[in-house]
């Protein structure tokens, strides 16, 4: 062979053996890619799949920590039990406390669910007792705001003043709505007043009308059926007692004379019948003597004509017309003694009988008839040195009037020696107990309180310092409750 030969052998020997040694790395380097690639998307899916488990627990966590400073809305995302019972609390202090306390416990069972599905029985389990505990608290909460409930609870708006300031008048409501004042006393002139005034709850005015043909305090005022009102009785100078009487006629605004009384007397009382007539019982005559004379008025002749005397003199007493048509005279005072005794006025027999005895001696009391036809009396002054104002009403020279719900509404009167109050309460009788109620703007105690047509209640008069000057003493303002 010769040298040629040798070379182009060793050549092809070369080829093949590179061509072979190619394929070969080709192989590998393919095999070794593949195996490359497997191994990164293997620790890629890995490390990602990591990185999204840490995100989730460390957002977690953080916002279970904000919901222990925040507020409630990511305990929602925990349990909805849990997040009903704290929304519950959330509005008080002690709430706030709990909540704290709560949501570190919160925290670990979202952790727990977070890590394993299997946990979710053991966090429904703690949710359960947390929900338990705190709805506990809830209770005691909303048991504590119910007891400050004042169902009966109403103010007293200021109205417009009357004409003329006073006391110890009367105040009648006429059958056309309007509110008639008459008489009273007034410590500059110190004597009783003969002006009137009407009261418009339309137009929340007064009105100046003709004045009675007498001045008096301490007197009565009666309507009558066919819409007049009866004045009867009183003192002229606040000391002396008159007998004379007159009607007022409402459409014409006038005052008329009519037939005087069989003695002077005031501090008496003054019922209507149900057959139209007027009964006047007791009263200080003008020997300053508390008398048990009682005279019947007829409207239709004009005429006063003595009937049966009352079993005891009285004066400052309450007479209270009953559903039977009865009257009841409770309390009172003869001399010095403050008396208990009551007795009934029976108008078919024209005749008094000596009925129960109060638990308690009193005057200048009040004596309201209820829709149930009992009567509740309240208040006065007793002969207990200890307890001179009855604790029964804690009040005298205060005002009653029933209401067209049928409870009964007190109001001002005087709690002490020379101590006036403004307070006032209302009675139910269904649950028969007493309702604290608003305060009125003014103190007061020898005040009325009218019943108006539209329900609202118009207090008048008032004999309590307002400003300290005894000028003022009597100025304070009309009010409506």
């Amino acid at each position: 062979m010769n040298t040629e030969e040798n070379q182009e052998l060793n050549s092809e020997i070369l080829r093949r053996f590179l061509g072979k040694e190619r394929l070969v790395w080709l192989i590998v380097g393919i095999v070794a890619i593949v195996t490359v690639a497997i191994v990164v998307i293997s620790t890629t899916l890995i490390l990602t799949k990591k990185k999204i488990t840490t995100i989730e627990i460390k957002s977690t966590t953080i916002s279970t920590t904000r919901s222990t400073a925040t507020s409630t809305a990511t305990s929602t995302t925990s349990s909805t039990t849990i997040s009903t019972a704290i929304s519950a609390k959330t509005s008080t202090t002690i709430s706030t406390a709990t909540s704290t306390a709560t949501s570190t416990t919160i925290s670990t069972i979202i952790t727990t669910k977070t890590s394993t599905v299997s946990s979710t029985a053991t966090s429904t389990t703690i949710s359960t007792t947390i929900s338990t505990a705190i709805s506990t608290k809830t209770s005691t909460t909303i048991s504590t705001t119910t007891s400050v409930h004042r169902p009966f609870y109403k103010n007293w708006f200021r109205t417009s003043s009357m004409k003329d300031p006073r006391i110890v008048h009367t105040a009648t409501v006429l059958k056309n709505g309007k509110v008639l004042v008459a008489g009273g006393f007034f410590e500059i002139t110190d004597d009783g007043m003969s002006s009137a005034e009407l009261y418009d709850l339309s137009t929340a005015t007064w009105t100046r009308i003709k004045p009675m043909n007498n001045g008096r305090c301490r007197h009565s005022a009666t309507l009558l059926p066919d819409g007049k009102v009866l004045v009867a009785g009183g003192l002229t100078d606040f000391k002396t007692p008159m007998n004379t009487a007159e009607l007022y006629d409402p459409p014409h605004e006038i005052w008329i004379k009519t037939g005087s009384m069989n003695i002077d007397r005031h501090q008496h009382t003054a019922s209507i019948l149900q057959d139209g007539m007027v009964l006047v019982a007791g009263g200080l005559n003008s020997s300053g003597i508390a008398v048990n004379s009682a005279e019947l008025y007829n409207p239709s002749t004009g005429k006063w004509t003595p009937i049966d005397n009352m079993k005891q003199a009285r004066r400052l007493h309450h007479a209270s017309t009953l559903k039977n048509g009865k009257i009841l005279v409770t309390g009172g005072i003869i001399n010095k003694n403050i008396l208990d005794v009551a007795e009934l006025y029976d108008p078919l027999t024209k005749s008094w009988t000596i009925t129960g005895t109060m638990h308690y001696a009193r005057l200048e009391h009040t004596a309201s008839v209820l829709a149930n036809g009992k009567v509740l009396v309240a208040g006065g002054q007793s002969n207990d040195p200890h307890n001179q104002i009855l604790r029964s009403a804690e009040l005298t020279t205060h005002a009653a009037s029933v209401l067209d719900n049928g409870s009964v509404l007190v109001s001002g009167g005087m709690v002490g020696v020379s101590k006036y109050d403004n307070s006032s309460e209302v009675y139910d009788p269904l649950t028969e107990k007493w309702y604290i109620s608003g305060d009125m703007n003014c103190v007061r105690h020898r005040h009325l309180l009218s019943i108006l047509s539209n329900g609202t209640v118009l207090v008048t008069g008032a004999a309590a310092l307002i400003t300290g000057i005894s000028d003022n003493r009597y100025k304070c303002p009309a009010e409506l409750y």
